[in-house]
C-alpha cells in the first residue's frame, strides 16, 4: 500500500480563495467523469479473482476502462461489500448479495434483503423514531412486510427513462476535506483521494453524489445564473454582510458544481436530476426499511399509483398492479401522523444527546467522553419520559422501549 503524498484539503480550503475552490471543484468533476466512463460488467464489488472462492458468484473483467480486451483475467466483480449490505445486523442474515446484471435486478434485490432481514430480525432497535408507547406509532413485521410485498410488484419500473444513468459504476462516496489530498505548495492540485474501503459497484444512479463539503444548510441558488449579494447588502450590518458572502459562496460553489457537471459529465448531472424525483425516493426507503418507516414508504408508493402514467414514461404502458382504496389511504396519513411524531420525537432526544448521536446510533463514543455522553443521555432519557408519560404506569410502558441504554443503567 502507498502513502498518498500532500496534505488534507481541509487545512488549506479556509484561506482559498473563490476561484481556487472552483478549480479543486472542477479537478473533482473530471474524476467523476473517469469513473462513469469505466463501467463494469455487473454490479457487486471488485475482487482479485485468486481471493474469491470458487464457489461464490463472480463474473470476470474482460475489457479495459477503453473497451479493449483484457489479455489477464486479474479481476473479477463478486458479491456486494457495500455498507448498507451488512449494517444494522443484516450481516448476519442469508440473503442474496450479487452480483447482479442490471440495474432493475439490483432494485429488485435491494427490496428483498429487506424484507429477508426483517423476517429474521423482527423490529430491531435502530428505528427512525422513538415507538411503541401508549398512543404511539408501533412498527411490526406484517406491516413492513406489506409494504415490500407491493414494492417488487413494481420495481422493476422505478429504473431511470435515461439509460446513461444506469451503468455499473465505482464511486468514491464520502469525498469530504479530509479524504482530498492536495499539494501544499499549489492546493488546487489534488495528489490523491484516500479512504475507498468501502466502494463498491452500484448502478451511477444510486452512486452518484456531490462532494460533502459543498453541501450547505440555507437556500439553494435556482438560477442557472451565478448567485448575487441581495439587494439590500449595502443596508445590512457588518454581521448580516458577512452571512450574506458566506451563504453567496456557498450558493456560488454549489451551483458551479451542477453546472460543471452539466457541461462536463452529463450522466452524473442526470443521475443526481434523478435522485430527486419519486422514483429514486420510492426506492430509498424501500432500501432502509429495516430501520425506516413503513407509513412514509407507503406514501410513495401511494403517490406512484396515482401518477403510474408518468412513472412507465408512456400512456399505453403496463397497467398499476397497486391499488389502494379510501380507507387505505385514510389509514396510511393517520399512522403517517403517528410515526412522524415519534420521530421528532427521536430527533430532539438526539439533538439533547449532542453530536455524538444521530439516526441508528448504535452508543458508541470515544473513551475518554464516556461519562459526559452518558449524563447527557440520562438527561435526555428523563426529559423525554417527563414529557411524553402522563403517569407512572405510562412511564415504565415508554421505559421499555428506549433505545439507548436499559432503564437500570440510567435510572
Amino acid at each position: 500500500m502507498d502513502r498518498v503524498s500532500g496534505i488534507e484539503l481541509s487545512r488549506c480550503w479556509p484561506k482559498m480563495k473563490a476561484n481556487q475552490k472552483m478549480q479543486i471543484l472542477e479537478s473533482l468533476v473530471q474524476m467523476e467523469k473517469k469513473f462513469v466512463s469505466a463501467p463494469f460488467p455487473a454490479i457487486g464489488s471488485l475482487y482479485y479473482k485468486e481471493d474469491l472462492d470458487d464457489d461464490l458468484p463472480h463474473r470476470p473483467l474482460e475489457q479495459d476502462h477503453i473497451g479493449s480486451q483484457l489479455r489477464k483475467r486479474t479481476f473479477v466483480v463478486g458479491p456486494t461489500t457495500a455498507r448498507n449490505f451488512y449494517d444494522f445486523g443484516r450481516g448476519q442474515v442469508e440473503f442474496d448479495r450479487g452480483p447482479w446484471s442490471s440495474a432493475a435486478d439490483y432494485l429488485k434485490a435491494l427490496g428483498a434483503r429487506e424484507e429477508r432481514c426483517i423476517e429474521q430480525l423482527g423490529v430491531t432497535s435502530h428505528q427512525f423514531g422513538l415507538f411503541g408507547g401508549p398512543g404511539s406509532y408501533k412498527p411490526s413485521v406484517a406491516s413492513k412486510i406489506s409494504v415490500l410485498e407491493d414494492y417488487r410488484k413494481i420495481a422493476e419500473y422505478l429504473v431511470p427513462n435515461n439509460p446513461s444513468s444506469h451503468p455499473p459504476v465505482l464511486w468514491h462516496g464520502d469525498l469530504h476535506m479530509g479524504n482530498i489530498f492536495v499539494d501544499p505548495d499549489n492546493p488546487t492540485r489534488i495528489t490523491g483521494l484516500i479512504d475507498w474501503q468501502a466502494t463498491h459497484i452500484a448502478p451511477l444512479f444510486f452512486q452518484a453524489s456531490q462532494p460533502h463539503f459543498i453541501d450547505f444548510d440555507g437556500p439553494r441558488h435556482q438560477e442557472m445564473s451565478a448567485p448575487r449579494l441581495p439587494s439590500n447588502f449595502g443596508q445590512l450590518s457588518p454581521a448580516e454582510q458577512q452571512d450574506a458572502e458566506a451563504l453567496e459562496l456557498k450558493q456560488s460553489l454549489f451551483k458551479f458544481y451542477e453546472v460543471e457537471s452539466a457541461s462536463q459529465n452529463r450522466p452524473v448531472h442526470d443521475a443526481l436530476r434523478f435522485q430527486q424525483t419519486l422514483k429514486y425516493q420510492t426506492v430509498a426507503y424501500a432500501a432502509s426499511l429495516l430501520t425506516g418507516g413503513e407509513p412514509r414508504f407507503k406514501g410513495k408508493l401511494m403517490a406512484l399509483a396515482d401518477a403510474w402514467e408518468k412513472v412507465v414514461g408512456k400512456a399505453d404502458g403496463p397497467p398499476c398492479p397497486l391499488r389502494y382504496s379510501d380507507e387505505d389511504r385514510r389509514d396510511q396519513e393517520r399512522e403517517q401522523r403517528l410515526w412522524m411524531a415519534g420521530h421528532m420525537n427521536m430527533l430532539r432526544v438526539l439533538e439533547a444527546i449532542g453530536e455524538d448521536a444521530q439516526i441508528g446510533w448504535d452508543g458508541w463514543v470515544e473513551p475518554q467522553r464516556y461519562d459526559a455522553v452518558r449524563e447527557r443521555v440520562r438527561d435526555a432519557r428523563k426529559a423525554f419520559l417527563e414529557q411524553v408519560a402522563e403517569t407512572e404506569e405510562e412511564r415504565r410502558e415508554w421505559a421499555k422501549h428506549w433505545p439507548f441504554g436499559g432503564a437500570e443503567e440510567l435510572d
